[in-house]
C-alpha cells in the first residue's frame, strides 16, 4: 500500500538532498536523501541512512520553533525520512545569522580573526545560485521597490568582486520580516544549545511564501543548516564533509546531533 500511494504522488521538484512531493492544493511532503554536498554540487556523496538523521533534525527543530510561536511550513512528521509542510513559492535567499566568524565571513573580512564573537548576531543573505556561486548580497531600495547587489561570497567586498544588480524576490516589509524571524530562530536554538553543552556558531534558513502570502520559515533545518560545535571546539556538522573526513566520521557526527536535537523536546 505504502509504494502505491508513492507511485501516485506528484514530484514537483528534486533537489541535491530532498525531494519535494504534491500532497494536495496547499500541502507537501518533503523528504529527505541521503546525499550530501559541498562546493555547490561539485563534490556529492551518498551516507545510508543521512536521510533518517536529517529528517529527525529537521522535524526536532520545526516542532520546537512551532512551540514558540516561530511561523514555519512545517505541519507534521509523515515517515522516518519525510514531513508535512503548507506549500511554499521558495524565495531564492539564504539568510544566515552569525555569532562566531567562519566560513565565507573571513573570506569578505579578512580582516576579522577567525571564531570572533559578535555581541549580537549579525544578518548576511546570500542569492540562491549554483552558477554564481551563492552571491552575497546587499539590499537597496525603499518601501516601494528593492534590488539585490551581488557580490562574490568568497572575496573581500570591492568593485572587483561586483557581479550586478537584480530585482529583490520580496519586499523590504517582507525582507525585515525574514530578518526578524531569522535571529529569532538562531537565538533560541542558541540557548538550548548552549544549555545542553554546545555551541551554535551560525545557521542559515530559508523563507517561502505560502498559498495566503505569508512569508515563513520554509525548506529544512537540519546539520547541514549550521555550525554545531563541542565546547572543545570540535564540529557535528557539515563542515567536516567540507574538510574531506571520511563519510562514516560524518555519519557518527550526525547521528550525535539527531540525539541532541531530541532533547528539544524538554525545552516545548
Amino acid at each position: 500500500m505504502e509504494e502505491e500511494k508513492c507511485k501516485e504522488k506528484e514530484k514537483i521538484v528534486e533537489g541535491k538532498t530532498k525531494i519535494i512531493w504534491r500532497v494536495n492544493a496547499s500541502t507537501v511532503e518533503i523528504e529527505s536523501k541521503p546525499d550530501i554536498t559541498a562546493r555547490n554540487g561539485k563534490k556529492r556523496d551518498k551516507i545510508p541512512g543521512k536521510e533518517i538523521l536529517a529528517n529527525n533534525i529537521a522535524c526536532n527543530v520545526f516542532e520546537f520553533l512551532n512551540s514558540k510561536r516561530v511561523k514555519t511550513h512545517f505541519i507534521k512528521r509523515y515517515s522516518e525520512k519525510s514531513f508535512l509542510a503548507k506549500l511554499c513559492e521558495m524565495v531564492p535567499v539564504e539568510v544566515v545569522v552569525r555569532r562566531y566568524a567562519l566560513g565565507s565571513y573571513l573570506k569578505r573580512h579578512p580582516e576579522i580573526p577567525k571564531f570572533f564573537r559578535f555581541k549580537k548576531p549579525i544578518v548576511e543573505l546570500f542569492y540562491k545560485s549554483d552558477k554564481l556561486r551563492d552571491p552575497y548580497i546587499i539590499t537597496q531600495g525603499n518601501q516601494k521597490r528593492i534590488d539585490w547587489i551581488l557580490y562574490e561570497a568568497k572575496e573581500p567586498l570591492s568593485t572587483n568582486s561586483f557581479l550586478g544588480r537584480i530585482s529583490a524576490s520580496w519586499s523590504l516589509k517582507e525582507e525585515k520580516l525574514a530578518i526578524k524571524k531569522a535571529k529569532k530562530t538562531f537565538i533560541l536554538l542558541e540557548r538550548v544549545f548552549r544549555d545542553l553543552g554546545y555551541i551554535l556558531a551560525d545557521l542559515k534558513v530559508e523563507f517561502g511564501r505560502t498559498t495566503e502570502g505569508e512569508i515563513v520559515i520554509a525548506d529544512v533545518i537540519d546539520n547541514d543548516s549550521w555550525r554545531l560545535l563541542t565546547e572543545e571546539g570540535e564540529h557535528l556538522d557539515k563542515q567536516l564533509y567540507r574538510e574531506g573526513k571520511d563519510l562514516d566520521t560524518v555519519r557518527t557526527k550526525y547521528e550525535i546531533v539527531s540525539q541532541i536535537t531530541n532533547s528539544l523536546k524538554n525545552y516545548i
